[in-house]
C-alpha cells in the first residue's frame, strides 16, 4: 500500500484518467464521414438504431418507408451511408434499389447497406449490382458492434 497522504493513479476517478476522458470527449467528428440514412418500417428497431448511431457520432436521418426515403434522397442529395429494410410495405427496399439503378441522381456517391432479417427474398437485379452501390448486408437479429463495423468501415 501507498503512503496514505499520496494519490494513485489505480482510482477510477483520479484527476489523469478524468482529464483524459474529457479530451476525448472533445475530439472532432471526422468531416468526410457520411451522414446515415435509415429506411426502417419498424417503429422500435428504427428508433434502437438512430439513437445507437447517433451515440457512435454519425449524423442521423430517419425514415419510416420507401417514399420517405426517396423524398430524402430527391430532396436532399448527398453522400449518404443508406441503411435500407427490404421488406416494407408500399415501396419496398428492392423498389429503391431498382429506382437508385435508374438514376445517376438517387444513387449519387450514396452507399447501401441492406438491413433484413429475410436476406435476399428475391434476387438482386443485374442493373442494381452493375452500379456497384450495394456494399453489405446485415441480416436481422444483429449485434450493435456488426453495425458499427459497417459504418466506419464505409463511412
Amino acid at each position: 500500500m501507498g503512503d496514505p497522504g499520496t494519490e494513485t493513479s489505480k482510482h477510477p476517478q483520479s484527476p489523469a484518467i478524468q482529464s483524459s476522458v474529457d479530451q476525448v470527449a472533445e475530439i472532432p467528428l471526422r468531416e468526410n464521414r457520411r451522414p446515415i440514412l435509415i429506411c426502417e418500417d419498424d417503429d422500435e428497431i428504427r428508433e434502437l438504431l438512430v439513437d445507437a448511431i447517433q451515440e457512435e457520432g454519425f449524423e442521423v436521418t430517419a425514415t419510416r418507408n420507401g417514399s420517405e426515403a426517396l423524398a430524402v434522397l430527391e430532396e436532399k442529395p448527398g453522400r449518404y451511408l443508406f441503411l435500407l429494410d427490404l421488406m416494407m410495405p408500399g415501396i419496398n427496399g428492392y423498389d429503391i434499389l431498382e429506382r437508385m439503378a435508374a438514376s445517376d441522381a438517387l444513387s449519387a456517391e450514396n452507399s447501401v447497406v441492406i438491413v433484413s432479417a429475410t436476406g435476399y427474398i428475391r434476387l438482386i437485379s443485374p442493373a442494381v449490382l452493375e452500379k456497384q452501390f450495394v456494399k453489405a448486408m446485415l441480416k436481422k437479429p444483429f449485434e450493435l458492434d456488426e453495425l458499427f463495423d459497417l459504418l466506419h468501415r464505409f463511412s
